[in-house]
């Protein structure tokens, strides 16, 4: 056989790039798998590589110097890079709770031991830092989400050389933070490293002081960057945010802020959350806050939410404050904006135990039923009524059966086919229970 007709046999024997295209998305999340199928062919290596390379972890000096490497001899790689994440130590924390989990199972009882190691985990030097290195990286223009994640007990100087690990990624849209600053001036500095972003998401932020002397004030200073925000989430902010709205998003120009949800009331003054809200009334079509949030503002001056499809006033059950707790959701349902194209409320009741729902379903409790008659004034256009309940564990069949019929009995008869009931579990699932 000829070499000729020997390279023409092994070409019909290759699979179809868009069969292995569709073999590798299969197995793209596992790594072991993909890269041995990387060593099968250059097709194989091709349709391999933007799986292998579409995280870059930066969680020490190391990483930075890799890419930083990976940039200069493959700089075909860094096209595959969609995400990023700046967490210093993160990596080894997690290998060494895991070796932690196997010496002492989270199951036993806490032992002085454990409590031991895993304190001497969290406070190695590794990850008791929140600046970057000066290690420069190549340009990653496909990276959209950033995640920077540092230790709360370092707060965040805007640095130069923070600046120049932000400034590789020119493309970044949803920003995922975890966090402190050492003050105000460095968290907008920090904020205006990026490019206009489309989801701020925050995990959990604080300011370590409140007023800084002018040494400690950062090189650049915020210029006004988040004119394209959609979406504001904010899930734990240890210090008042009103900083935020007032020196951040009041000089963005704010037209095209589509979702805010939060679920602390003390995350923004009363006066900070009518200015958001007023910046956002235009274009505004998801709103989840707190409901004693709501239920204090002033004589209301903010313009009808014109595009608001779905609102959610979220409560935190405590037996002593109960009633208080729903008479303040129903102020807020009173004195909220109209909303003109609103198709689904939600009361979000985020309970300690199944007990708390059951005290407060009881007729003598609370009068559901002109809830969902203000509700229903308030909001003609609405299709969905949902009540949600939010446990830190799993519910059991009977309690949701229990639940459910309590809630089917005080809301039904006003409701009919718009009530929807809902769980959120410990681990995050959602799921209906059928009413109908």
């Amino acid at each position: 056989m000829s070499c000729t007709q020997s390279k023409r046999q092994t070409t019909k024997t290759d699979l179809p790039l868009e069969v292995i295209d569709e073999i590798v998305q299969h197995n793209h999340a596992d790594a072991p798998a993909l890269k041995s199928s990387s060593l099968v062919s250059k097709s194989w290596r091709a349709a391999s590589l933007r799986y292998l390379f579409s995280y870059a972890d930066f969680s020490s000096p190391e990483d930075l110097l890799r890419w930083k490497n990976i940039g200069s001899s493959l700089p075909h790689i860094i096209r595959f890079v969609r995400a990023a994440r700046f967490s210093p130590g993160a990596r080894l924390k997690d290998m060494e709770l895991k070796i932690l989990d196997n010496q002492f199972p989270p199951s036993l009882p806490q032992s002085e031991k454990r409590l031991a190691a895993i304190e001497r985990i969290l406070s190695h030097p590794s990850r008791n830092t929140s600046n970057p290195v000066n290690i420069p990286l190549p340009r990653m223009p496909q990276v959209t989400v950033f995640v920077w994640s540092t230790s709360q007990t370092r707060p965040i100087h805007c640095t130069p050389e923070t600046q120049q690990l932000i400034s590789a990624f020119t493309s970044v849209e949803r920003l995922v933070f975890s966090g402190s600053f050492i003050n105000v001036a460095h968290a907008k500095a920090f904020l205006g490293l990026f490019p206009p972003l489309r989801t701020f998401q925050v995990n959990r932020i604080e300011i370590s002081r409140r007023s800084s002397s002018s040494d400690s004030d950062p090189p650049f200073v915020f210029t006004g960057d988040l004119t394209k925000l959609e979406e504001l989430i904010i899930e734990k902010a240890l210090t008042p945010l009103d900083w935020l709205v007032h020196e951040v998003l009041a000089i963005s120009q704010l037209t095209n802020l589509r979702k805010i949800r939060y679920s602390d009331a003390s995350i923004f003054s009363i006066e900070a959350l009518a200015c958001l809200l007023s910046l956002s009334a235009g274009s505004l079509e998801v709103l989840c806050i707190p409901a004693c949030a709501g239920s204090e503002f002033p004589t209301f001056t903010t313009p009808p939410f014109i595009e608001l499809v779905s609102l959610t006033l979220s409560i935190e059950l405590e037996t002593q404050t109960l009633l208080l707790d729903l008479q303040l959701c129903k102020n807020a349902l009173e004195i909220l904006p109209s909303a003109p194209k609103l198709t689904e409320f939600v009361i979000q009741l985020n309970a300690y135990s199944s007990e708390d729902i059951t005290i407060i379903m009881k007729e003598s409790t609370f009068d559901w039923a002109h809830f969902a008659e203000t509700a229903l004034w308030r909001f003609p256009t609405l299709k969905r009524f949902v009540f949600r309940v939010s446990m830190d564990k799993e519910f059991n069949p009977t309690e949701k059966d229990a639940i459910g019929m309590s809630v089917a009995k005080a809301l039904l008869g006003t409701l009919g086919q718009r009530l929807d009931i809902e769980w959120i579990e410990s681990y995050g699932r959602k799921e209906g229970w059928k009413l109908h």
